[in-house]
């Protein structure tokens, strides 16, 4: 999960770059998802099943567990952004008519880079 963190990440700042904006704020937010995948992988902790017998984080309690099952540092302060603006932006970008702007987009990716600094892998290597 970190690899696919690693590339939405670099998506995200690609996009913003290009003015993409709506893309750019759903690739910061799946950056962010998958690398709270990772940091759970990592504490051998699993989703349950849903009805089709997949396994999946829920997109509002993902940034909860990682908080509580992650490393040090990955504050309720890191969750909260996750859940009140990288998920609401994410919501914005993908699902209504208004579009994301500038402004958040760049503060969602700055809050997924964060993220990956925070669980210790933030380099890009």
């Amino acid at each position: 999960m970190i690899e696919k963190a690693k590339e939405n990440l670099e998506a995200a700042r690609q996009l913003f770059a290009a003015g993409l904006m709506n893309a750019a704020a759903s690739r910061a937010y799946y950056s962010a998802y998958h690398a709270c995948w990772w940091v759970l992988d990592g504490a051998d902790r699993a989703p349950d099943r849903n009805k089709d017998g997949n396994r999946f984080w829920g997109h509002t309690t993902i940034a909860e567990q990682a908080c509580l099952y992650g490393p040090r540092g990955f504050s309720g302060e890191l969750r909260d952004q996750y859940n009140e603006i990288l998920y609401q932006e994410r919501l914005l970008a993908d699902y209504y008519p208004e579009d994301s702007d500038s402004y958040n987009v760049q503060e969602c990716i700055e809050i997924a880079e964060q993220i990956r600094e925070t669980i210790g892998e933030g380099g890009d290597e």
